[in-house]
């Protein structure tokens, strides 16, 4: 169990955090995507893939990626949010992705680490838009965007890591102001 005996604190990760933002990842799908992805890769090449992933990822990190990490009292992952800055030429900069530990949830690190988001976009593309996606199925974090004053602006399918199809929505804000809005 996390320990919050202080409140979680926030850094910028680094290439040695890959394996424990990929194990944090896994947990968090096999918690919130038993409906989305098949129980096969959940409880089979999920960690692998995973793990593969986010070791790519900073072996072959660009100046535009910027991941933000959440710590508990005992310095254990209970959180990442990974943006791609200005990712897409119209829809702007990419929150890729944003976990929770499913035993952390509740504690207001997601909001804490879409403010540092914020507050890093203002810095680096004050001028630029915000996006996200999120699976049709994960009502949970479809509720906690809207909080946070995202639209709901499209629906595709997307292939998942397992090969099925989920239905996905993108989430958006016309302006980084209008992002850090949501999140204060």
């Amino acid at each position: 169990m996390p320990d919050f005996t202080t409140p979680p604190q926030l850094r910028v990760a680094t290439a040695a955090d890959a394996d424990a933002i990929a194990a944090l990842h896994t947990a968090s799908w096999r918690s919130a995507y038993r409906d989305a992805l098949s129980e096969a890769y959940l409880q089979g090449p999920i960690e692998q893939e995973r793990l593969v992933f986010w070791r790519d990822r900073y072996s072959h990190a660009g100046p535009g990626l910027w991941t933000v990490v959440a710590e508990d009292a005992k310095g254990s992952l209970v959180g990442f949010l990974c943006a791609l800055l200005d990712h897409d030429r119209d829809w702007g900069n990419y929150i890729h992705n944003l976990h929770v530990d499913p035993d952390a949830k509740q504690q207001g690190i997601g909001r804490m680490m879409m403010r540092a988001a914020a507050d890093h976009f203002v810095y680096a593309l004050p001028r630029r838009p915000v996006y996200l996606f999120v699976l049709q199925s994960n009502i949970a974090a479809q509720a906690f965007y809207n909080r946070l004053g995202g639209d709901p602006v499209e629906e595709l399918v997307a292939t998942q890591p397992d090969g099925t199809s989920a239905r996905a929505i993108r989430y958006a804000w016309p302006s980084v102001a209008a992002f850090a809005e949501g999140v204060a």
